[in-house]
């Protein structure tokens, strides 16, 4: 996830811990994690959802256009993992 507003070091680590607890209910309960961008309400001390990023391209990911493919062949990943 995505956190804004966060404007000093205190509401950062409020944040983080928030997100923490909130994550881990949320997998102990069987859900999923998504991505999303949050919004620190500093007065309730909680994350809110401001919106949902679904695609790579939300979050500005964009292939390097100078930067060729790497292909790995199936030998050389077993030759690495044997040794």
């Amino acid at each position: 996830c995505e956190i804004k507003n966060l404007n000093s070091i205190r509401y950062i680590v409020q944040a983080i811990d928030y997100e923490i607890q909130r994550q881990i209910e949320i997998l102990e309960n069987g859900g999923e994690i998504s991505q999303d961008t949050l919004l620190f309400d500093v007065t309730l001390g909680k994350t809110k959802v401001m919106r949902n990023k679904e695609e790579a391209s939300d979050y500005r990911y964009f292939p390097e256009p100078d930067l060729l493919p790497v292909e790995v062949s199936q030998e050389k990943i077993d030759l690495i993992k044997s040794s």
